[in-house]
């Protein structure tokens, strides 16, 4: 069998129909039938793929947003950003964090020492060295108290108090007290969660689906989302 031919340096995944591809210092879009789409500015360091008709672009240390075109729609000029997610995306001003809309303008102001993506219309931000939820206008949904905070996913979030992790749900009451070592968001009705060593299942009830000790360890080396 003869070795496939190696167009490509690096490629990423599709999305939206496009990878982002490199040959050399070059970037470049293309559609599922391998066909240049984009030929993205050589000035660039690096891109990503789309999200909600936006790619994050990089010159030197500032990122901005090119569309489906290729045109520069968010001059590179923040210190980090995400992709869109829910029309907003949250970028890096100085030392603060806000949220950007799909042209660029700001629907709420730099003001979070850290700041995660929407998610079921919340955002975990951290605010004075704890952790809570604000809507998509920026309003406090869940006021800050917890040492730790993840995206919601299936109506529960992870989140650390007291050294341990649980779940709270969108109205910010306990679903699930804090009592693992160690936690993933929900999936398919079902969450990850450690005690001790051991790792086991849980429903959004809070009991055990899968009990520790009965899964191994190896598989979950290595997976991303982890907390603790």
């Amino acid at each position: 069998m003869n070795s496939p031919i190696l167009q490509f340096d690096r490629a990423s995944d599709f999305s939206e129909g496009l990878a982002v591809v490199q040959t050399a210092d070059r970037y470049f879009f293309i559609d599922p039938a391998g066909k240049t789409v984009i030929a993205v500015d050589p000035s660039f360091d690096g891109v990503s793929p789309f999200s909600e008709g936006r790619a994050i672009v990089r010159i030197n240390d500032y990122y901005g947003y090119l569309d489906r075109t290729g045109a520069v729609v968010i001059d590179p000029q923040y210190l980090g950003v995400n992709q869109f997610s829910g029309g907003l995306a949250v970028v890096r001003n100085g030392n603060r964090y806000g949220y950007i809309n799909l042209d660029g303008e700001w629907v709420i102001e730099p003001q979070f020492s850290l700041a995660s993506d929407f998610a079921e219309g919340l955002a975990a931000v951290k605010i004075d060295q704890q952790y809570g939820y604000v809507n998509a206008l920026g309003k406090q949904a869940i006021a800050p108290q917890f040492t730790d905070a993840w995206s919601f996913s299936e109506s529960l979030a992870v989140i650390r108090a007291g050294g341990k992790w649980g779940y709270v749900d969108r109205a910010g009451k306990v679903a699930i007290a804090s009592q693992f070592d160690g936690a993933f968001s929900f999936s398919e009705t079902l969450a990850r969660v450690r005690q001790g060593s051991q790792w086991g299942y849980i429903r959004q009830s809070g009991e055990w689906a899968i009990a520790p000790g009965l899964i191994s360890r190896r598989i979950f080396r290595g997976a991303a989302g982890f907390c603790g």
